[in-house]
């Protein structure tokens, strides 16, 4: 009889007229989906301690708070999840038992690839494995599938733990651009929370969750990531689970009250790939659009960054052999970047200058590496930080646009709203505000509202009203530019006068052409550059911390009153030096010249 009535319902299925979207621009390429077992919203959202990863994403990303699963127990949900109907699955369901459409069938049949990642699986069609719960496939439960030998190689063992980047060939299918364009992964019962508290649920997501989010296919396609549980504590509608959309594609920070369901999740399937509806249940479903697509973002406030800068966004894939276990992508080192970022965040600072490309510093800084970016924005989030992000080059070539435009493409605002843009370090120009106002022209034709960094040209400094003719003069209809000027306090140019009283009064100088800046011109100011030494030509006698940094009494008292002065006005500031990963253990280890923030220690 269960067979006989899934033919007949099969049947009345395919009496009804197919929905089609047509759109020409789909909101993703690639959607990786993961099911989580037997939970309610309340007890895996904002449930204390025990869910803190799930919070977290859910808050950064999009949180549907009315998804609602459909029946009980689990196998009817996974059939409706992947065909729009129930077809009278039971708890116990034998492989190929079920005679429907599904999406495989869809997808197939518009060109596009699938795969059926399930951990703790013997492979294939087998529907056995040692922590493998075969109600938790509903792949091969399908008729079509389940007699089709190729198909069946598309559902394969993960490994016991998908997350694991040496066994995992979820992880390794996400770091190849031949990646299939719908990816399902079945946790084993252990990691789903089917036969496992939701606190190990949670550490089991806080592990792969940012391993998917880092990989290639979600940082240089258009992916979205979908996490949901089967079912929870109730009864449909109101069996409330939590559902998250993730990913570069998702609008950022939404929580939507829309009441969706598991047949919401198929149809907004359907329709981002013009696929066809299967049922009357995925066509009447509402479609989870409005977590896709362009988000009004309102517009940004002025932001008050105090930090340091030197950091190559190569640095997010140089690794010290001293340097601890990452805090953020769990089971590597932690990176350079990672430390500075930590002992940053330590000390009190909220930005980060870091230079895209930096052609001539390393020999990987001198092209855009998207991967080192996107993990430096990724570390820049876990610990708060803004990001102002430069072009350490000193002059404008034909090519300077075109690689800005990919950039800011490659950096959508709603996933990294608190990234500032340098648009180019200590230009030297004779079109500067030709050059820069096309750089304004281009961003704000994208979309884009973010705050833009603009420096003088010629390396200028001003102290009174010198060099002001040197700043460019741009229109932003957002009105969001801040100027900025360098200066460090070189020996070879104080020699005479090196002295902390003439090291303080060339900074109140500098910061006399700070608020001339801003008084005359009327633009907001940000210095993104104040310095001590760089690897100095001839160094101060008295130097205190060597090298690089090259701190001496003098350069730390200049420094000091450019940040105390900063504060006062409210001004904000990056510190730069290079190889900073290095220098802070160096101040940390000679206490009377470190300096913290605002000049305090």
């Amino acid at each position: 009889m269960p067979v006989l009535a899934f033919v007949v319902l099969s049947l009345v299925a395919m009496s009804f007229t197919p929905h089609v979207v047509a759109t020409s621009s789909p909101n993703f390429d690639y959607v990786v989906t993961i099911l989580m077992e037997n939970k309610h919203i309340n007890q895996t959202y904002n449930c204390g301690g025990n869910c803190t990863y799930m919070t977290t994403l859910a808050n950064t990303y999009g949180l549907a708070e009315s998804y609602s699963a459909l029946t009980h127990p689990s196998m009817a949900n996974y059939i409706a999840l992947t065909s729009g109907g129930q077809y009278g699955t039971t708890s116990v369901q034998a492989p190929g038992s079920v005679n429907a459409t599904n999406i495989v069938d869809s997808l197939e049949a518009s060109g596009l690839t699938w795969k059926a990642y399930m951990e703790s699986y013997h492979g294939g069609c087998s529907d056995y494995g040692s922590l493998y719960e075969d109600n938790h496939n509903p792949f091969v439960k399908y008729a079509d599938i389940y007699h089709n030998p190729a198909r069946c190689e598309r559902i394969v063992n993960t490994g016991n733990d998908a997350g694991n980047s040496s066994t995992s060939l979820f992880l390794s299918d996400l770091a190849s651009p031949t990646a299939p364009n719908y990816m399902w992964l079945t946790p084993n019962i252990l990691h789903d929370m089917h036969n496992a508290t939701v606190a190990e649920g949670d550490q089991y997501l806080a592990s792969l969750v940012p391993q998917i989010l880092s990989s290639y296919i979600f940082t240089n396609r258009r992916a979205a990531l979908f996490i949901t549980f089967d079912e929870g504590c109730c009864d449909f509608p109101r069996d409330f689970v939590m559902s998250i959309w993730a990913g570069p594609v998702v609008n950022q920070g939404l929580k939507s009250a829309t009441f969706y369901d598991h047949y919401s999740y198929l149809r907004t399937l359907e329709d981002n790939w013009n696929l066809p509806t299967l049922t009357v249940n995925d066509t009447s479903a509402t479609p989870m659009s409005e977590f896709f697509g362009s988000m009004t973002i309102p517009p940004q406030p002025q932001p008050l960054i105090y930090g340091w800068g030197g950091i190559l966004a190569t640095s997010s894939i140089h690794f010290n052999r001293d340097n601890p276990a990452s805090m953020v992508f769990i089971g590597e080192q932690a990176s350079d970047t990672e430390v500075t970022f930590a002992e940053m965040k330590s000390r009190g600072y909220n930005g980060a200058r870091v230079s895209i490309i930096d052609p001539g510093n390393q020999p990987d800084s001198n092209v855009y590496d998207s991967r080192a970016w996107h993990r430096t924005l990724t570390l820049a989030q876990y610990f708060g930080l803004y990001v102002i992000g430069d072009d350490h080059e000193y002059n404008i070539t034909s090519s300077w646009l075109p690689f800005w435009r990919t950039v800011i493409d490659d950096t959508p605002q709603a996933r990294y709203p608190n990234v500032l843009w340098e648009a180019q370090n200590e230009p030297h120009d004779t079109n500067l505000t030709t050059d820069f106002q096309s750089f304004i022209t281009m961003d704000r034709s994208l979309g884009d509202t973010r705050w833009v960094v603009l420096g003088c040209n010629n390396s200028c400094t001003p102290t009174a009203n010198s060099d002001l003719h040197n700043f460019p003069i741009v229109n932003d209809t957002l009105d969001h530019i801040f100027y900025d000027f360098h200066e460090y306090f070189f020996y070879p140019d104080h020699s005479g006068e090196w002295n902390v009283t003439s090291a303080v009064a060339f900074a109140d100088e500098k910061f006399a052409g700070v608020q001339n800046v801003i008084n005359t011109l009327h633009r907001p100011f940000l210095g993104t550059e104040w310095g001590a030494e760089t690897g100095c030509s001839a160094c101060a006698p008295d130097q205190t911390v060597p090298g690089s940094a090259g701190y001496a009494p003098e350069t730390l008292a200049y420094l000091t009153e450019i940040v105390k002065r900063s504060h006062e006005a409210q001004i904000g500031y990056t510190l730069f030096h290079c190889r900073m990963e290095h220098t802070f253990s160096r101040l940390q280890k000679r206490e009377p010249w470190s300096l913290c923030l605002g000049g305090i220690c």
